[in-house]
């Protein structure tokens, strides 16, 4: 069985260069001006200035990486949809991770499904920044499970 302290760590890894990469794709805006502001303004019954909803919504990214990281784990150290760490299956574990933000997160922050209200290729940002994750948790927790 895999600790399931590497699945958190290469989720938390995840996260970061997910995060980074939003922020700076933010700064330098991609598509000749910023990508939509998907974070959540009204949270708990406050209203967050932009600033504080940015690094709030980090904050929320990078808890939910570390928690899909140490899920993967034990759905892999239980045999739970996925049998082990190979790539194509951190991959489709992207996908549904997507799938459950874009379904679920997203209309509860008030921004629709996959983020609609906040541009027409908000579902396709996601699914790329979802995917970068995957990628920056599989080096993670191979790299993990060889040096650890």
């Amino acid at each position: 069985m895999i600790p399931i302290s590497y699945g958190i760590v290469a989720g938390g890894i995840g996260g970061v260069v997910m995060a980074i990469l939003i922020h700076l794709a933010t700064l330098i805006s991609v598509r000749g001006k910023h990508l939509p502001d998907i974070d959540a303004h009204y949270l708990f019954g406050r209203k967050y200035s932009a600033r504080e909803a940015h690094i709030l919504g980090i904050f929320i990214q990078l808890a939910f990486s570390t928690v899909f990281g140490g899920i993967y784990v034990l759905f892999v150290n239980y045999n739970i949809l996925f049998q082990n760490f190979d790539y194509l299956y951190i991959v489709l574990f992207g996908v549904l991770v997507w799938l459950l933000k874009g379904l679920i997160i997203t209309p509860l922050l008030g921004i629709g499904f996959f983020g609609a209200k906040e541009g027409k290729y908000v579902w396709f940002e996601m699914f790329v920044t979802h995917q970068i994750y995957a990628l920056a948790f599989y080096v993670s927790i191979t790299l993990l499970m060889k040096f650890a």
